[in-house]
């Protein structure tokens, strides 16, 4: 019972009385009713002894809808600034994070100020003296020697924090937020492997396609006027606004919805809005023509219900293309027959139409499906070691690491270009052997898996 009246007790006191208590408690300390009870008498016996002023003043209050922090941002050990003895303070809990009670206004803040205020050596803080004892103001942060510029602050912190976990980031994916909408760049490439022939085209202006609720459009005012000379005026944007957090789940839901309300009627391309999309991106396909246009015309049909336009068609056979309008394709003019650099770049890769390959460009390596592999596993490695020899971040790389990162980068520079086959499709083998390698050595481990 002593437990649960423990937890019930705590339930009952207000945040900052709470948070005290848990920072009094030792590491792995069971709490108990008593401990609580004597801490709750100690914690008002010290506030009744800062609240000896009677002073009083009748003002009027004001509500206010701006939003206010806390007291304290972050919980700071107040033993590391140095009080003076015998200093009645008005809050002696001033380093635990609290809510604002009340807001003085200035000729308040003039009534109650009197003189004798101190300067803490050493220190960003200052002990301000008024009618109910003092007050501790400014920087609790005792740090001096920190740098007041947020951005080389930001940016050196980033750098040691990537050094640091270098080697756990092949797995950080797995804490990654679950998308609830399946917006997977990664999985969407790895479908298109499959088909046989592909589309790949566009919703035009997806966000101003979709209107918000009109119980939210407030949310979406903006002050706006053409020239300084004239008055400001309040608009509100009626659509969703490209930019905002939550525009783009409110623009692909509306997608997965429209999807929904119609895929007894448009199957296939239902299956495609839900499975092949990427935001704005609609990467899909078939392995037989007639089932590739049927999905095309099914996208136009169930799109054009949603007032949603689809345009910079592309696709790996010109009889996809013929009923397009040449105005709604990327390419004004593909040339199947012949050989050609007609590149489209496709959630980040470039794509071929004409050879229907994936052109990779070592020289900006953007590798989702691990093309790149062996490449990239040497620029790890030398990062690896660089890590281990504990050099800190501005500091000279020793003689045999920068050979190794300067053979590695001119081999990165003069390494061509090069294709990879985009079509993996196996729909009519009679049988596929998979066949799987792997080694590994005291630097790296890897795979290599083979369809035959």
């Amino acid at each position: 019972w002593d437990v649960l009246l423990t937890y019930l007790l705590l339930r009952k006191l207000d945040n900052g009385t709470r948070t005290a208590f848990q920072l009094n408690q030792k590491p792995k300390e069971i709490p108990t009713v008593d401990k609580v009870l004597k801490f709750i008498e100690e914690r008002a016996i010290a506030f009744e002894a800062s609240n000896l002023s009677k002073f009083e003043s009748t003002k009027s209050s004001k509500q206010t809808n701006k939003k206010v922090s806390n007291v304290t941002t972050s919980s700071n050990n107040k033993n590391e600034i140095s009080l003076p003895k015998n200093v009645n303070l008005r809050n002696p809990e001033f380093n635990i994070p609290d809510k604002i009670s009340i807001l003085l206004e200035a000729d308040v803040l003039g009534e109650i100020l009197e003189p004798g205020s101190l300067i803490i050596p050493n220190s960003r803080t200052k002990l301000l003296n008024t009618k109910f004892g003092y007050v501790v103001i400014g920087n609790l942060n005792q740090d001096l020697h920190k740098t007041s510029n947020l951005a080389t602050a930001l940016i050196v912190t980033s750098n040691e924090v990537k050094l640091t976990n270098f080697g756990k980031l092949r797995g950080c994916h797995k804490y990654f937020p679950k998308d609830p909408l399946n917006n997977n760049c990664v999985k969407k490439h790895l479908e298109i492997l499959s088909y046989k022939y592909i589309l790949i085209t566009d919703i035009r202006q997806m966000y101003s396609s979709v209107m918000v609720h009109h119980n939210f459009k407030s949310f979406q005012n903006i002050l706006w006027r053409d020239n300084p000379e004239e008055e400001l005026k309040c608009l509100q944007l009626q659509t969703v606004t490209w930019g905002l957090k939550p525009s783009t789940y409110l623009a692909t839901r509306c997608l997965i919805e429209l999807a929904d309300k119609y895929k007894d009627k448009y199957l296939l391309a239902a299956a495609a809005l839900e499975n092949n999309t990427y935001i704005d991106d609609i990467l899909c396909g078939a392995n037989d023509i007639e089932e590739t246009l049927s999905l095309q015309n099914e996208l136009i049909s169930l799109l054009t219900l949603g007032h949603f336009q689809l345009r910079k068609w592309v696709a790996n056979s010109s009889e996809l293309l013929r009923n397009i309008p040449p105005e709604k394709c990327y390419f004004d003019n593909i040339k199947f027959d012949k050989n050609n650099n007609d590149y489209v770049k496709t959630l980040g890769i470039q794509y071929n139409v004409q050879s229907d390959c994936f052109k990779i460009f070592i020289a900006k390596i953007y590798d989702p499906l691990g093309f790149l592999g062996p490449i990239i596993t040497n620029a790890e490695i030398i990062m690896q070691r660089i890590y281990c020899s504990k050099i800190s971040w501005h500091e000279t790389l020793p003689p045999d690491l920068y050979d190794m990162w300067k053979t590695f980068a001119e081999g990165l520079i003069s390494m061509p270009s090069f294709e990879i086959k985009r079509d993996l499709n196996f729909a009519e083998a009679e049988t596929t052997d998979l066949l799987r390698f792997c080694d590994a050595s005291n630097v790296a481990y890897g795979c290599a898996i083979y369809c035959r």
